[in-house]
């Protein structure tokens, strides 16, 4: 059996410019975490984003190809939130 490949196999630097504009561009970025050295095998983010750029943030968020990325949003504000906080993180568990 071959061994699963590491984070760093499967995210490449283009993968990885490519989700740091696209979360530069769906609002105010709060946390941007690459993990692992020289290549990453995980990356951990964290956009503040306007309710109108929510759905097409996340969609683009999810575009980028062949990553399996996770996604947790909160709303931020009272009843009738006006921003939300979208969490993703690609290289969670084994094999991602």
């Amino acid at each position: 059996m071959p061994p699963t490949p590491r984070g760093s196999a499967t995210l490449s630097a283009k993968q990885l410019a490519e989700l740091r504009k696209i979360a530069d561009s769906g609002g105010k970025l709060v946390h941007w975490f690459p993990k692992g050295q020289p290549v990453p095998d995980a990356i951990f983010g964290g956009v503040i984003t306007p309710r109108e750029k929510l759905g097409a943030t996340i969609d683009r968020l999810a575009s980028v190809k062949e990553l399996g990325i996770r996604f947790d949003v909160f709303p931020l504000g009272i009843v009738n939130p006006e921003e939300f906080l979208v969490r993703f993180e690609h290289g969670f568990g084994p094999g991602a």
